[in-house]
């Protein structure tokens, strides 16, 4: 691959987006300070990324969430005219900038734009190629090379066809952001592409094999679901321990009550508190918390303070729980008695539809 930015920008991409495993990230972000401090556009916006959490860098480095200022650091590599820059910041959700201005010179088209980051593409660049396929595959391209909007949904078709083109290159180049999208081409079937679930677990055992956290996840749930128990709760705990945290439900459901595995109810409540403070999706744990907390067993004492707490916390995105909250107000467990909040739960719990 030829090098197509500054030697510093170069080692933190490869080492936050190709190796982030390799823990070299620290060092990777203080050579993009010091590249952007210099007045380094491709390094403002790379820094920017590191800000913008874990859609952006994998959650195992660790970066801290910051956007304001990664919005800073975006808006300052449009301004020092930074292809990837003006590119990339198209798929930043929410960004907005100064006086709704992308372009700064030496651009004066989004063309110019493109056409540079695929120069940087075609040397080898494998950040670039995932960009490019980012851009074909959510719809920026049609848009960037001037295709007229009526045109658009039939112009999809190539354009997606070029986006798994890209996303292969970037993929087989070591990078692993274009796998999420290659498992979303051939989940959703669109475009002329159809569904294929062989090709999308395929990506998945490659993010897996890699130790991205969320695919190792996924990975786990197709083994649990075909029955392969103990290669789930192997693939759950590497999960883990890349800090996908989604993953802390299925473990623990796994030990819970009428689990896959003997029963550990001490083992469930370890993943399931950790996926209560850390999970994305925490209210299946917050659930599964606090029924440990109001049933108890295995050694763990029945503490109801602890499970009403728990149902609560997640009770405005869950009603799963709904019994036992019912319960809890109906007898006074955890809680004052309240027969209008226990009768409420209740009826939600005979009737889901029912709004809490």
């Amino acid at each position: 691959m030829n090098q197509v930015f500054d030697s510093r920008v170069e080692y933190a991409v490869k080492n936050i987006w190709q190796t982030p495993q390799a823990g070299n990230g620290a060092e990777a972000m203080e050579k993009l300070r010091e590249a952007a401090e210099e007045g380094d556009g491709d390094a403002c916006y790379f820094l920017a990324r590191c800000y913008f959490g874990s859609c952006f860098v994998d959650p195992v480095l660790g970066f801290e969430d910051n956007d304001e200022l990664g919005e800073q650091y975006l808006q300052r590599s449009l301004e020092l005219g930074s292809a990837v820059g003006i590119l990339g910041s198209l798929r930043v959700g929410g960004f907005e900038p100064k006086n709704d201005r992308y372009l700064y010179a030496p651009y004066y088209s989004m063309e110019e734009v493109w056409n540079e980051v695929v120069r940087k593409a075609n040397a080898g660049q494998g950040f670039c190629q995932f960009m490019l396929g980012a851009a074909c595959y959510y719809g920026d391209a049609p848009y960037i090379l001037g295709v007229e909007e009526r045109a658009w949904e039939k112009a999809m078709v190539p354009f997606r066809k070029q986006a798994i083109s890209w996303l292969e290159k970037s993929i087989a180049n070591g990078y692993q952001q274009g796998i999420g999208m290659m498992v979303c081409i051939y989940t959703e079937g669109s475009y002329g592409i159809p569904e294929d679930e062989n090709k999308r677990n395929q990506y998945i055992q490659i993010g897996a094999d890699r130790g991205i956290g969320r695919f190792e996840y996924m990975l786990g749930v197709i083994h649990e679901e075909n029955g392969q128990i103990e290669a789930a709760r192997k693939l759950y705990e590497r999960a883990i321990e890349h800090c996908e945290y989604d993953a802390c439900y299925r473990l623990g459901s796994l030990y819970s009550f009428a689990g896959k595995l003997p029963r550990n109810l001490s083992k469930a409540k370890e993943y399931f508190e950790i996926g209560f403070n850390k999970a994305d999706d925490r209210e299946d744990c917050g659930n599964r918390l606090g029924e440990i907390y109001f049933y108890g067993g295995d050694g763990i004492k029945a503490d109801y303070d602890k499970a009403f707490y728990c149902f609560t916390s997640v009770r405005h995105k869950s009603d799963w729980s709904s019994d036992l909250l019912g319960t809890c107000y109906l007898k006074g467990l955890g809680t004052p008695v309240d027969y209008a909040a226990a009768r409420r739960e209740f009826e939600i719990y005979e009737n889901p539809n029912v709004k809490g």
